[in-house]
């Protein structure tokens, strides 16, 4: 990607039921012809003169009639799905053909539904209920490429497709945070990857949370030569109470948080600033990263053990399935510290981090902001890159904390899951000495649904057959970890945790 002052435009496949100038047709050229924001391309059933009047606008218009017969819909879809699969889209707007829904669906693209017809008894239809936003169909719109009435659809399609702010240039001033202890050598990564990003009246807070090594004589050097940096010496508790304390500094109204070890792509700034360009902004970014690895187990970990930016851009059904059983995807609702942003009065509203908390306070903190109101959305293009731990014991203590924390902090989707995870890991081997015929087979049919997404992105990536063997093994390796700090937290929090602190 161009590194750009704002993200580059929205590719968008807008799919429609009509080929006249009516209404519908109607409400299709003012939306291509109300934004600047979308790079659009148009699916008709047939030529006629919405085709025409799409086409002297310059969009780019294709045919896909749908089929007569009983099973017309259906092969419709599967003919769209493979057009999807090599469309470069982003995102697909749907208008009314119920068959592009599902197409979208199979092909793994995001989709917006335009609900023209009123919900039965308030619930929706179920081809809708494959769309990620629906929105109603707007009436009017203006030529002025970023605040017209069309607003709330295009960033619907922003949203869906994981790039707010898309099309829109990236404006506002912002704080950027990171909290640093004992980090001697990795302050160059991170600090060498922001400031270049930085704007005039941005600002670069640097917590230097009590470091016994010369971390604070490395982010010292950066503030005498680069008057935005500024270093702050923090409480020497833990991350929470030192992100509390850099907030609690924040010149700007909007902080954005990455970690020492992260280093952020040369667009990742203007990709989280650009949220907060929206008409409508969210107060929480929750961005991404991607795990550089060494060797074939460091390989397999960063295959099985942690999320897909490509799996959330495409979320294929198997993707779909796979986070809903297993999670490890990228989504809204959950978010990560490496790379993040929320409003200062968000933060506020949320009484900041859990100062309780050693680890996983970045989830329990995204969970808090959600339940006092606040927004969140994705962020795809705001990627830092995390290099795993080193060794095989300190990738394991690593997953142990997770676990740990995430049990005490009472995440109890995620301790559901360690949990589940630890009976199956009791459960299997005695079913495979014991049991027989159906036993059998479920113990297979689940492994090779757990291993079915890894092994896929392994094949996708055109991993080597070392690595491919070793992601059984990365996969113990974490879920024993995590399921040990987890039943080690349940025990602990029968202790109770301190009162929590407030902001």
């Amino acid at each position: 990607m161009t590194v750009t002052r704002g993200l580059p435009r929205l590719r968008c496949t807008v799919v429609g039921t009509t080929a006249d100038a009516d209404a519908a047709g109607r409400w299709l050229i003012e939306l291509v012809d109300g934004t600047t924001r979308l790079d659009v391309d148009v699916v008709l059933p047939s030529a006629g003169p919405l085709s025409a009047e799409l086409q002297a606008l310059g969009v780019p218009v294709s045919l896909a009639p749908r089929p007569a017969g009983p099973f017309g819909a259906a092969k419709a879809a599967f003919e769209l799905a493979r057009r999807f699969v090599r469309s470069p889209a982003e995102v697909v707007l749907v208008d009314g053909a119920q068959h592009a829904l599902v197409a979208a669906s199979l092909a793994g693209i995001p989709a917006v539904w335009v609900e023209r017809a009123p919900r039965l008894n308030g619930f929706p239809s179920w081809t809708s209920r494959l769309a990620d936003e629906v929105v109603p169909p707007a009436q009017g719109g203006r030529r002025d490429g970023s605040r017209g009435s069309y607003d709330p659809v295009v960033g619907a399609l922003a949203r869906a497709a994981g790039r707010p702010g898309a099309g829109l240039p990236a404006s506002g001033a912002v704080t950027v945070l990171t909290c640093m202890k004992n980090e001697a050598g990795f302050v160059d990564g991170v600090v060498g990857a922001v400031v270049p990003q930085l704007r005039r009246d941005d600002e670069f807070i640097i917590v230097n949370d009590q470091s016994t090594d010369t971390t604070g004589e490395e982010i010292a050097a950066w503030a005498q030569g680069e008057p935005r940096v500024r270093m702050l010496e923090g409480p020497g508790i833990n991350l929470s109470a030192a992100r509390n304390a850099g907030f609690r500094a924040a010149s700007n109204g909007v902080v954005v948080c990455t970690d020492a070890g992260c280093t952020p792509v040369p667009y990742w700034l203007d990709a989280i600033r650009a949220n907060f360009s929206e008409p409508a902004p969210a107060d929480l970014v929750v961005g991404v990263y991607r795990v550089p690895a060494r060797g074939p187990l460091q390989q397999a970990l960063a295959l099985s053990a942690f999320p897909d930016i490509n799996d959330a851009r495409r979320p294929t059904p198997l993707v779909r399935l796979y986070s809903r059983v297993f999670g490890r995807t990228f989504n809204a609702r959950r978010l990560d510290g490496r790379s993040m942003a929320v409003t200062v009065a968000a933060w506020r509203q949320a009484d900041g981090f859990d100062e309780r908390l050693y680890s996983s306070e970045d989830a329990v903190f995204g969970h808090a902001v959600l339940e006092s109101g606040g927004r969140s959305v994705l962020a795809l293009d705001a990627e830092v890159l995390w290099e795993l731990e080193p060794t095989l014991h300190a990738t394991a203590r690593m997953y142990y904390r997770y676990g740990l924390w995430g049990a005490l902090a009472g995440d109890w989707p995620l301790v559901r899951r360690d949990l589940a995870r630890a009976l199956a890991y009791v459960l299997a081997p005695l079913i495979v000495i014991k049991g027989r015929g159906r036993a059998l087979a479920g113990v297979a049919a689940g492994g090779s649904l757990y291993l079915s997404l890894p092994v896929s992105r392994a094949v996708r990536h055109r991993s080597r057959f070392a690595t491919i063997c070793a992601l059984p093994l990365a996969l113990t390796i974490k879920d024993v970890a995590k399921a040990w700090g987890c039943l080690r937290g349940l025990l602990d929090r029968r202790t109770r945790l301190p009162r929590a602190t407030t902001i």
